[in-house]
């Protein structure tokens, strides 16, 4: 009996003391001589400040976790960085406790701001140093303490701007490699731009030499874009190669903030769909993409439907397929065609061929509403000029003209010429800077009217000079 009571009194003793223990290490005063210790220890040994408030210790899982903490490091006379931590988190598995070596299985960083400061410059990074790059991966590599993954919940990350917020940043080590899981937020790669993405999440695979992208999301407002692909020799940056296919979600009238800026084009609303592919390499893009369009309203053109193929070649996009309905009406493109010079950021001022059927005239030269005087339906094959403040079209061929009316007059409409069919000759329309001109040979019946004219915002100017009129075929 006196054996079993000395050895319960032992085992209470072990068990208060350990007890103690732990509520003193978790004391606020141990937090701070240990603070101190340790912030000697870390600036003596790698010129890094710490500072923390209080220690936890969990058993279950068994862990150590620092509250509000500080940390400074200067790694040259430029850069240096500074984060403040809620909460810093050491987990170690139970399946670790019995190994010799020190394992932690999981570091968990949780209401984290990071700050990198170092001078702003302009002059571009070309390049990051591979063995930069390798180093980092032999650290990894060879680290006296085994760790499994980094868990980062809500950081800041702050460098000459505001850079993102990151709701959820994971990183496990793959052999040798990196898997990278994240959730991104409020993310603003140039600083005062007022383009910023809402959300970015996916995951990704990083070695030395490759990042593959096995899935990742960008959404802003109703945008979306999803992506996958990889990318070869990333520490040459923008002269990396690699690959990409996916597809993305657009309604066109949030997304006009984001469109390069076309003088004569403004979208007021539609939805599309968008598929796509391609490569890069020595900073030259070559892809596919397929784009559906529905409901497209915009000061140039309405269209119910829209079908296109766009391929990019040497830094050229071209318009391979090009499809527009509107209830009986239908533009379809005759050839492909260069739009845009993505080198010098240009429109490419060519010529496009489609053909029109039942296309009415004041649909496709909405951007002038005063233009409402005319009204007609046009079938037969154009060319379109496209030039930076506006386009010029010139028929081919034979081209009708239906249902032909020019009245004026918005409560009472006064019809100054009718024509129920007619071809047009030798004709020239144009918008330019916001004024619509034709000059062309009307012909119908036995008549034939040299009409000549412009309309703008306020005016409307026409004239019929050496025209040849039967009043019968009126």
């Amino acid at each position: 009996m006196r054996y079993k009571s000395v050895l319960g009194a032992f085992t209470f003793f072990v068990l208060a003391s350990s007890l103690a223990m732990i509520f003193f290490i978790q004391s606020e005063s141990f937090g701070k001589v240990l603070s101190k210790v340790v912030s000697d220890i870390g600036y003596r040994k790698t010129q890094t400040r710490i500072k923390f408030e209080s220690v936890n210790i969990t058993l279950f899982p068994p862990g150590i976790h620092l509250q509000n903490v500080y940390l400074k490091k200067k790694l040259d006379s430029e850069f240096t960085i500074i984060a403040e931590f809620g909460e810093i988190g050491f987990i170690i598995p139970l399946l670790r406790l019995e190994e010799r070596s020190f394992r932690i299985g999981e570091f968990v960083a949780k209401d984290t701001v990071l700050e990198l400061k170092y001078p702003e410059s302009d002059a571009p990074i070309n390049e990051i140093p591979q063995e930069k790059i390798d180093q980092v991966f032999e650290k990894i590599k060879h680290t006296p303490i085994w760790l499994s993954s980094l868990n980062i919940e809500n950081l800041k990350l702050i460098t000459t701007h505001e850079l993102f917020d990151a709701k959820k940043i994971k990183i496990s080590k793959l052999k040798d490699k990196l898997k990278l899981r994240f959730q991104i937020s409020s993310l603003n790669l140039i600083k005062d731009s007022k383009y910023s993405i809402d959300d970015v999440w996916g995951d990704a695979t990083i070695d030395r030499k490759k990042i593959k992208i096995n899935r990742a999301k960008i959404q802003h407002d109703v945008q979306s874009l999803l992506i996958k692909g990889e990318i070869s020799e990333y520490s040459k940056l923008l002269a990396a190669s690699g690959s990409f296919n996916g597809e993305g979600y657009l309604h066109f009238s949030p997304l006009g903030q984001f469109l390069p800026h076309v003088e004569f084009l403004e979208i007021q609303k539609g939805t599309g769909h968008i598929s796509f592919s391609g490569s890069f390499e020595n900073k030259k893009i070559a892809g596919k993409s397929d784009v559906f369009i529905k409901n497209l309203d915009s000061n140039l053109l309405k269209a119910n439907e829209i079908v296109a193929a766009i391929e990019i070649r040497q830094d050229i996009i071209q318009l391979k397929k090009l499809n527009i309905a509107n209830e009986l009406e239908r533009i379809t493109l005759i050839q492909r065609v260069d739009l845009f010079d993505l080198g010098n950021k240009k429109i490419v001022q060519g010529e496009i061929d489609v053909e029109l059927e039942n296309v009415e005239l004041r649909n496709i030269l909405k951007s002038l509403p005063s233009l409402n005087v005319l009204s007609a339906s046009l079938t037969g094959a154009v060319k379109i000029k496209l030039k930076e403040d506006g386009i010029v079209i010139l028929p081919k061929g034979i081209f009708n003209l239906n249902n032909f009316i020019f009245e004026v007059g918005d409560d009472k409409p006064f019809r100054i010429l009718g024509l129920k069919k007619a071809q047009l000759v030798n004709t020239l329309l144009s918008i330019e800077n916001g004024l619509f001109k034709i000059d062309s040979m009307i012909q119908t019946g036995k008549s034939s009217l040299n009409l000549r004219g412009e309309v703008g915002d306020k005016y409307v100017d026409f004239s019929t000079k050496d025209s040849n009129i039967n009043f019968e075929d009126f």
